[in-house]
């Protein structure tokens, strides 16, 4: 398969009625030069009074993993008002039916299709009131090459329901690669940065288990690639926008405001282009350094002006009432395995574009397949297979106290893969623990098993405004007896592993109501560049931070690999430590499975190539 061209464009349309000829700026014609065309837009409701056409939207329903391969989606065109639709079909000998949702193409989209052409369809379309997210690819790609279309939204706005605020998410996936597209609407005004977070954290949320292969995972670890986009709303905030005159923080923001004096310096960098500057202040960054949001997102640089809030008018105009930002922005995320499979070709914003107080932003990315597909070895020895253990694992996390009960949590890790399924149909999962009551200094002192972790945790994981006693959060660790050993169902050894990713996703165990997400990490399986070792096994320490809705966290192991004869060996060893002999599986502990807190529906997996 040839490497993967994709377009992602974000607009907020302030409700007025975009003029067609504009957007030659950012969308070739004929769409030429690439294969998928995202489109994500708010605001964009008010200005289109038309009759709207209507297409099936189809959510692939989950095909079991125990089959052996997975027929291809099929892809059935019918024309309205010259615009070319499509629905995307579960093939007839599919043993499960779709589910079919109608919903609406406006306006909007006949603009784009108007520009693509004849050659480019819809692959899918959902909208949440003024929120749409469409993606459009060529018709040949609809021809078995793109399967398991999946779609959800998820409303934040006022009281956490209204849609005015929120998000929307397409999965699917391009020949073996699986994309994921989120579109966002979060929320207004310098001093609602906390909110800001909460809504990106809500509608990962609310969205989990509706796309991707697992039920277990939000889009953000659900995807080979997953791309981020939308109407953030993150301010440039200086110093003096804080009454306390500190620096931008995701915690005591609330009263952080637009100045005049913060305009006057924000328009004097813009003039003088000084755009690195503006983008020290920017909020969004802020919050990835801290850990508060967007945790392993990467972004291009931004080597332009801030789009909004700008006149409605040719060129970039600034009203003189907001602080000049970078509201709207477009984010990738790779598994660590493909980070290198992704490469962003082009950023900037549209300043030709006249109707709205938002400058669109625009972004190219080319994605080059895997040099090998991972099939996962239905029938072969199991001996064969690698085995993979975590040691010495230790979880942090500080923030705020998810059950009003009790000052614990009783974490428990599920594991699973990408490529999905490598594990088995019945995901492992370690025994239920119990964490510490709070994070102490003391604690912390102890357990970093580096410096550079050390300083992490200690700049992460404390603050100088709690005494060291009123330290809030979590802290546990997992024994060799209650870490599952985990067998990747593959055959080709270190070259398969190297494309690898293991998923650990960590619950709180509740008893009464649905449990806890307590966040995911990713831990790529291949061989890394510092290890221990020989040909036939390595070992290698891994800290990566969580990325978790209340607050921050940090997790740290140790990583075991034996390869081929080296493996009967280590796996007597382990036998005789009873290393995994307290683990489980999701089958095998009904109680964990029925607490989850996923949803039931979503998707299937990409059927290997």
């Amino acid at each position: 398969m040839a490497q993967i061209k994709i377009l992602c464009f974000t607009w907020n349309v302030g409700n007025e009625k975009p003029v067609a000829s504009e957007h030659a700026a950012w969308l070739p014609a004929q769409g030429r030069g690439f294969d998928l065309v995202v489109v994500g837009t708010q605001e964009n409701s008010g200005w289109d009074r038309s009759r709207s056409m209507q297409v099936a939207q189809v959510r692939t329903a989950r095909v079991s993993l125990d089959e052996q391969s997975l027929t291809p989606l099929k892809a059935s065109t019918r024309a309205t008002d010259g615009i070319t639709l499509v629905a995307v079909e579960a093939h007839a000998s599919s043993p499960i039916a779709p589910d079919r949702i109608n919903v609406s193409l406006g306006k909007w989209e006949q603009i784009v299709l108007e520009r693509l052409g004849a050659k480019w369809v819809v692959v899918q379309h959902v909208g949440l009131m003024a929120m749409r997210l469409t993606v459009f690819a060529r018709k040949e790609a609809m021809h078995g090459l793109i399967t398991n279309v999946q779609s959800a939204r998820s409303a934040t706005g006022v009281g956490g329901a209204v849609g005015n605020k929120g998000g929307l998410v397409v999965g699917l996936c391009y020949g073996p690669i699986s994309l994921g597209f989120v579109s966002c609407h979060l929320a207004a005004h310098m001093g609602k940065l906390v909110e800001r977070n909460n809504d990106f954290y809500e509608v990962l949320r609310e969205t989990r288990g509706k796309v991707g292969a697992s039920e277990l995972v939000d889009a953000s670890f659900a995807f080979e690639h997953v791309v981020c986009m939308g109407d953030l709303n993150y301010r440039v905030q200086f110093p003096e926008d804080h009454s306390d005159g500190e620096s931008v923080s995701s915690a005591g923001v609330e009263d952080a405001r637009d100045t005049a004096a913060s305009t006057q310096r924000a328009l004097a960098l813009i003039k003088a282009k000084r755009y690195d500057e503006l983008v020290e202040h920017d909020q969004l960054r802020t919050c990835q350094a801290e850990g508060t949001a967007f945790v392993g997102f990467r972004e291009g640089n931004l080597i332009f002006a801030p789009t909004f809030k700008v006149e409605r008018a040719v060129g970039v105009h600034y009203k003189d009432k907001r602080v000049p930002s970078y509201c709207d922005r477009i984010l990738w995320k790779s598994q660590p395995t493909s980070e290198g499979a992704i490469t962003q070709t082009h950023l900037s914003s549209v300043p030709s574009v006249t109707t709205s107080d938002h400058k669109p932003v625009v972004a190219h990315f080319v994605i080059h397949p895997p040099p090998r597909a991972i099939e996962r070895a239905y029938h072969a020895d199991r001996q064969s297979f690698p085995l993979v253990r975590l040691s010495n694992v230790r979880v942090f996390l500080k923030g705020a106290q998810i059950d009003f009960l009790s000052s614990t949590c009783d974490p428990y890790a599920v594991f699973h893969t990408q490529p999905v399924g490598l594990l088995g149909d019945d995901e492992p999962v370690t025994a239920v623990t119990k964490s510490d009551r709070r994070v102490t200094g003391r604690v912390l002192a102890g357990l970093a098993s580096d410096e550079r972790a050390r300083r992490h945790l200690s700049r992460e994981l404390t603050t100088a405004k709690l005494a060291d006693g009123d330290m809030h959060g979590y802290t546990w660790a997992w024994t060799d007896k209650q870490l599952p050993l985990l067998r990747p169902m593959v055959t080709g050894g270190e070259a398969d592993l190297q494309h690898v990713t293991l998923i650990v996703t960590m619950f709180d165990r509740d008893v009464v109501n649905q449990d806890d997400s307590l966040g995911s990490v990713a831990i790529p399986l291949g061989r890394p560049t510092v290890h221990r070792g020989n040909a036939s096994e390595y070992h290698y320490a891994m800290g990566v931070e969580v990325p978790w809705e209340h607050g921050v966290g940090y997790f740290m192991c140790n990583v075991s690999v034996s390869l081929g004869l080296a493996v009967p060996i280590a796996l007597t060893q382990a036998n005789k430590e009873r290393a995994g002999s307290q683990a489980t599986t999701l089958s095998r502990h009904n109680r964990l499975r029925r607490g989850l807190a996923c949803a039931s529906a979503g998707g299937g997996r990409c059927a290997v190539q």
